[in-house]
């Protein structure tokens, strides 16, 4: 019996102990964590989140590629990058651990809509035309919109810009327009575009050497109508437009060997340049353009290599502006102390006079060179001879061309010394004829046409390049 009882209790103690140790292997896992929500900033952020295991084997992951996950133990950090578009966004992080798995939602904000321009602002000028600017933006769906009715701007997506088509301005008064950009309905920023007026003071093609067809496609440009060309029999070299300056409505340029060298415009009325009030303007106009008074009448702008001289009308011929091209001048160059006129009074049978001047100034009458009313004088250098045409006419040449002219490219140039002393003699330029090298000016005070031009003459046994002077008597 008593091996009953002892038998009976010691299979009780085995169940109990079997059944304790079956309730042990049927735990489950544990798996918790702290927060379940985090949201970020657009700027970013760093989250440090409490993970609780009973193993304390977990992993955590994200599909989300702004979405960053790192183990530490038993806490989980993960990192929310910075956010530079407008649109907010949202990931899953899924913790897992033996099959069990929790998630947290990162939800996080998108930046302020922004827009930045290139270039900043714009100036038009009178004429319109087609421009554009480019729109920078952390928003895809930007719009824009001009509050002026002669500016329509479109946004072009593609190029991310906005074309603008600008109407002509007919007025002399400047104008302002000014382009919003939107993301929605909220303003990202504005863009000023300014148009200029009708431009009073106008200045031809500023490229020297240029062929015609690049002066054409600038004045073209600015809406002027080509109305003259060269016909091969009268006009040579003369092209002629039709400007919308109401100041001066007309412009030609003159070429040699196909390049542009010389341009006059002509103002709608001679006071512009005879009016001392309306002359004052202009010069302003060509100082603001950084034209420097030089002497005379004469402006010169050294960046372009440009001269202008204001020509007042004389005798029929229109006053105007007259543009050439002056090269820089390599060197200081010789210059007569005061213009060598010569024996001016003199007429028809004035011989006398002539050969009392001649004497006076080292003069030798050379019988072989004269003809019948003209007179030879061999010179003292650095003058060659005098020549006198009884009536209206005198000549001096002198064998070094520097006290005139320079060269640049091979083209003669009048020095600035000698243009100089011209202007303090009171001679004012009236033309420069390039293909014979001369220069034609005006001494109403001595009531004389001088011509300047270099040419090729026997100077005893060799060919040298001379200058030389005519001097015409005028009434």
């Amino acid at each position: 019996m008593k091996n009953i009882l002892l038998s009976i209790v010691f299979g009780a103690l085995l169940f109990a102990v079997a059944g304790c140790y079956k309730y042990q292997e049927a735990t489950p896992e544990t798996l918790e964590v702290s927060t379940k929500t985090l949201d970020a900033p657009a700027e970013g952020k760093t989250f440090v989140v409490k993970i609780q295991s009973g193993s304390g084997n977990w992993k955590a992951m994200s599909e989300a590629s702004w979405i960053s996950t790192f183990n530490d133990n038993s806490e989980l950090k993960i990192v929310a990058e910075p956010n530079n578009v407008p649109l907010g966004r949202q990931a899953l992080v899924k913790v897992i651990a033996s099959g069990i798995v929790r998630e947290i939602t990162v939800s996080q904000v998108g930046v302020n809509a922004s827009a930045d321009f290139h270039p900043g602002d714009m100036t038009v000028d009178q004429y319109g035309g087609d421009f554009f600017f480019y729109v920078t933006s952390n928003t895809p769906a930007w719009t824009a919109k001009s509050d002026a009715e002669w500016v329509n701007a479109v946004a072009n997506y593609s190029k991310r810009r906005v074309d603008l088509s600008v109407d002509t301005n007919d007025s002399t008064t400047p104008r302002e327009a000014t382009i919003t950009i939107f993301d929605g309905a909220v303003e990202l920023g504005t863009f000023k575009l300014v148009q200029e007026g009708v431009q009073l003071f106008i200045l031809p093609f500023t490229k020297f050497l240029s062929n015609p067809y690049e002066v054409e496609a600038y004045e073209k440009s600015r809406h002027s109508t080509l109305v003259k060309i060269p016909d091969g029999f009268v006009n040579s070299s003369t092209y002629g437009f039709r400007t919308l300056s109401p100041l001066f409505p007309s412009v030609e340029y003159t070429f040699a060997n196909n390049q542009y060298i010389e341009a006059k415009l002509y103002p709608a009325s001679d006071e512009i340049i005879t009016d001392d009030v309306q002359k004052g303007e202009l010069i302003d106009f060509l100082k603001s353009k950084d034209f420097l008074f030089d002497f005379g009448s004469i402006y010169v702008q050294p960046d372009i290599n440009m001269e202008v001289t204001l020509t007042p009308p004389k005798n029929g011929r229109p006053a105007h502006l007259y543009f050439r091209f002056l090269p820089e001048q390599p060197e200081g160059m010789p210059v007569f102390s005061e213009f060598p006129y010569g024996c001016l009074d003199f007429q028809p049978g004035d011989e006398d006079k002539i050969y009392a001047y001649e004497k006076a100034h080292g003069g030798t009458y050379v019988p072989e060179l004269s003809k019948p009313n003209e007179l030879y004088f061999k010179t003292e250098p650095p003058a060659l001879y005098r020549l006198y045409y009884l009536g209206d006419q005198s000549v001096q040449a002198f064998d070094d061309y520097r006290y005139a002219f320079f060269f640049h490219k091979g083209t003669p140039y009048l020095t600035r010394e000698f243009r100089k002393m011209l202007a303090e003699e009171g001679f004012v330029m009236i033309v420069k004829i390039d293909f014979i090298n001369l220069y034609k000016y005006r001494n109403d005070e001595k009531k004389i046409i001088l011509d300047v031009w270099i040419r090729n003459e026997k100077v005893g046994d060799e060919n040298k390049q001379i200058v030389r002077f005519n001097i015409h008597k005028i009434s």
